[in-house]
């Protein structure tokens, strides 16, 4: 023990990032199951760097908290006085009670006995040992009963993220959605859509060069209507999703993508950059907001199998150390299980109901991994459905219906509607005066809300001109339905968002940051808050987003050290973090998580996958902050670290009106440095090679003259003195006045940039990387401590409606957010 306590203590002194002696793979391979071996060996060596990640993280007994050990285990540094396997057992169960020698050497074991098991050896070679196949496998098996979280599995996939832009001159081949299902998340609603490959895209996919596995984009684009072009939608509406899949096999493709509450005509467009067609599909759905009651879609499984350590392929639902297949038909001969997505530590209801009316309750398994899972009987009927019923409140519940799809039979007559008439828009509840405990309401054949009193809360959702009401319920023991419309009035633009707060923070006009008072002021009238909370004591969610050019600095080592320990030092259990790379596109590495190490590794592993500069689209890498499921559920900052933001002043100038009200806080930081790319870079010759030596120098000539030309002298043999081209000078002062201006713009976009987010940004000078880093690490601290979660008594506020006004002498920084302290999960 006492060992054990100055090896970590050794291990506490060393960087977070600096290597052991050993290899990592050589300290950590002989305490790898079979499974995770075999993973390993197939991974790049990027990836190799990030499986250490999870590795640890699945070993640790607490993996939201920085290990002390940063990504090596005390096991690592077990004494190995063996040599071989004998090390490792001893480490974990101590020395055997009793010891049997092999009979042809009596120096190695033939057998270790303990209590519960026996451990046997054959002879290695050299004095070693190994393993007989049975003992071989109840080694696994121990190693194995080492993972304390067995449901993080190991994940290098790509992540759907970002926004790209669709290529022009494509042709689209009509497609349809076979299946949907929703997760309420809480910035919105998380869909599954499966999507068919057509047979046209299937032989297109044949021809030329389209053979293998490919990456396909899917832009969905939520409209009002289905005629509603796609160049009038707002950001905020446009949302992407990514997948893998060889065209000419699968028949099937699986998307996730976040949606924000609405009820929309969305069409969705699948293609590749490659490619010259595409695939087109128009589906009606409603994205529920949180007020209106939501829970997830009952998933109907008759396929299940040990998840084993992967992660699961889109459209797979892990549960409980099993692998479930989503099916879409039921199949008499096979059993079955339903899933439902748990909210919390309310537990679901799920009823199963036949075409006659006739309903029943299913009996309730277990919980696991956020998802509730129940028995599905045997049914001789397949034309069946699930409703999943949330939580009672005041009467009204929510609900979420899978399974076939069908309508009960009319009633015989129709059931009184108190707002029959009435503009829905204006609308907060619903009277219905129908009979039976227990009745449904839908919208637009969308499950709304269940209810025992046959009154319903109303939220003012743009449901198009005509909302179509169906309410089901039970009429002498059967169930029975009755459809109503509702109407509104005029045009109507659909707010949609929810209540919001405000995040500020307060500093000196020369940078120094303080906390001090603040008053708020709403369409000019002064609005006292209703409650003031701390941000220091608040999960959080992190973004660290680098650059790819960054990652060609000598400088980049020292900054991944110096964030890593700031991380280390200013980040809460709780806090969520994840991690982007810009090359040819914003690239979501690793999502939002509280494993710490897993963040560790993916830092170490970053590399730049880009032989250039690359010049990324702002506002793109802004929508995809916004649209990640977890935004608007806890206080989301975002640490931008790139060599130079952008080059495109419209873009920055663009983005600069809409940062307030994203609720995204934004830290910038820039440094600055001269990029060459690596093609440009001259490569040593072979001494042999007189002509590759001949080429280097000509080469180098050649750059020696154009640093001449570029000093406005002459690259051609004088008498005396140089002439100064006065058409050179003019472009140069020319050039220099742009640059200053470039400067200048890009300092103030620094300043309003911090300013217009609750954030900060700060550029870099040459030769002051590790100051200036740490400078903005310790500004970034003192930030948090003056920022403030500000609660007004109002239902709704917009960005232009308020005005914060600090104490004389001090400015005010501030942002909107949707969620508060009462709210904001634990993740």
């Amino acid at each position: 023990m006492t060992l054990l306590i100055m090896l970590c203590g050794t291990l506490w002194m060393q960087s977070l990032t600096e290597p052991a002696n050993r290899s990592w793979e050589n300290m950590a391979r002989p305490w790898m199951t079979r499974a995770e071996q075999d993973l390993y060996d197939r991974l790049d060596q990027r990836e190799k760097i990030r499986f250490q990640g999870y590795f640890v993280a699945r070993r640790a007994e607490k993996p939201d908290d920085w290990l002390a050990t940063g990504l090596y285990l005390p096991s690592f540094f077990a004494p190995e006085p063996h040599g071989d396997v004998r090390d490792q057992i001893a480490y974990h169960l101590g020395y055997p009670k009793e010891i049997e020698w092999q009979p042809t050497n009596p120096r190695l074991p033939r057998v270790w006995k303990y209590p519960q098991y026996s451990f046997y050896f054959l002879p290695a070679g050299s004095g070693n040992v190994r393993l007989t196949g049975e003992s071989d496998e109840l080694w696994d098996n121990l190693k194995g009963a080492m993972v304390k979280q067995p449901a993080l599995r190991y994940d290098f996939r790509d992540n759907s993220f970002g926004r790209t832009r669709l290529p022009e001159d494509l042709a689209f081949i009509d497609s349809e959605v076979l299946q949907s299902w929703s997760q309420p998340n809480p910035s919105g609603n998380t869909y599954n859509f499966t999507i068919k490959v057509p047979a046209e895209m299937k032989a297109y996919a044949r021809e030329g060069t389209h053979l293998g596995r490919r990456h396909l984009e899917m832009l969905v684009y939520l409209k009002n209507d289905p005629e509603q072009p796609r160049e009038a939608l707002d950001a905020e509406l446009i949302r992407h999703a990514a997948t893998w899949s060889r065209l000419t096999e699968d028949d099937e493709l699986h998307f996730e993508v976040n949606l924000p509450p609405g009820y929309y005509h969305a069409e969705m467009l699948v293609y590749n950059g490659f490619m010259a067609k595409g695939i087109r599909a128009e589906y009606a759905l409603a994205s529920l907001p949180r007020e209106a009651k939501r829970i997830g879609t009952p998933i109907m499984s008759q396929q299940w199998r040990p998840a084993g350590i992967e992660a699961a392929e889109a459209g797979i639902i892990d549960c409980g150390g099993d692998r479930y297949q989503p099916a879409r038909a039921y199949d008499p001969a096979r059993a079955g299980r339903v899933l439902v997505q748990q909210l919390g530590e309310t537990r679901p209801q799920v009823l199963l109901e036949n075409q006659q009316g006739a309903g029943q309750a299913l009996q309730f398994l277990f919980s696991a991994d956020g998802w509730a899972v129940f028995d599905l009987p045997a049914q001789s009927d397949p034309a069946f459905r699930l409703i999943a019923l949330g939580p009672e409140n005041n009467g009204t519940m929510p609900f979420s219906v899978g399974g076939t799809n069908f309508a009960a039979a009319d009633a015989a007559s129709k059931p009184a509607f108190k707002q029959a008439g009435q503009d829905y828009l204006q609308l907060e509840r619903l009277e219905f005066n129908a009979p039976g405990n227990l009745q449904f309401l839908f919208v637009n054949d969308t499950p709304y809300l269940a209810s025992r009193n046959g009154s319903f809360t109303w939220s003012p959702l743009d449901w198009g001109r005509n909302a179509r009401l169906r309410l089901a319920f039970e009429e002498n023991g059967r169930r029975r339905s009755a459809a109503y419309e509702l109407k509104r009035a005029g045009i109507f633009t659909q707010v949609r968002v929810g209540q919001k707060s405000l995040v500020v923070g307060t500093r000196v006009p020369d940078g120094k940051i303080e906390g001090v008072d603040i008053e708020v002021f709403v369409e000019g009238a002064k609005i006292p808050p209703t409650k003031a909370t701390p941000f220091t004591s608040l999960p959080k969610m992190w973004g660290i987003v680098v650059n790819d050019p960054l990652l060609k600095s000598p400088a980049w080592n020292s900054i991944r050290q110096a964030l890593l320990v700031w991380l280390q030092k200013n980040t809460q259990a709780t806090d969520m973090i994840y991690v982007v790379q810009i090359s040819h596109r914003p690239e979501l590495l690793v999502a939002p998580t509280t494993r710490k190490s897993l963040i560790q590794a993916c830092l170490l592993a970053l590399e730049p996958s880009s032989p250039r500069a690359n010049f990324f689209t702002v506002r793109y890498l802004m929508d995809a902050l916004t649209h990640m499921k977890q935004h608007g559920s806890l206080p989301h900052q975002a640490l931008i670290l790139t060599h130079q933001l952008t080059d495109e002043v419209s873009q920055l100038e663009d983005l600069l009106p809409l940062l307030r009200k994203t609720g995204l806080q934004v830290y910038n930081l820039e440094f600055p440095f001269e990029f060459v790319p690596e093609s440009t870079l001259p490569t040593k010759p072979d001494p042999g090679d007189s002509l590759a030596q001949m080429k280097v120098r000509e080469e180098a000539d050649q750059r020696e003259r154009l640093a001449i030309r570029d000093n406005f002298q002459e690259d051609r043999n004088v008498t005396a003195g140089f002439r100064v081209p006065l058409g050179a000078r003019k472009a140069k002062r020319m050039a220099e006045e742009e640059r200053i201006k470039i400067e200048a713009f890009r300092a103030s976009f620094s300043k309003q940039l911090a300013s217009m987010t609750a954030g900060l940004a700060h550029v870099s000078g040459s030769g002051e990387t590790s100051q200036s880093l740490h400078r903005f690490l310790d500004q970034i601290t003192q930030w948090q401590r003056s920022l403030v979660h500000l609660e007004l008594p109002l239902p709704y506020v917009a960005e232009d409606m308020i005005r914060v006004q600090a104490a004389a002498g001090y400015a005010a920084a501030w942002t909107l957010v949707e969620w508060t302290p009462e709210t904001a999960p634990t993740p």
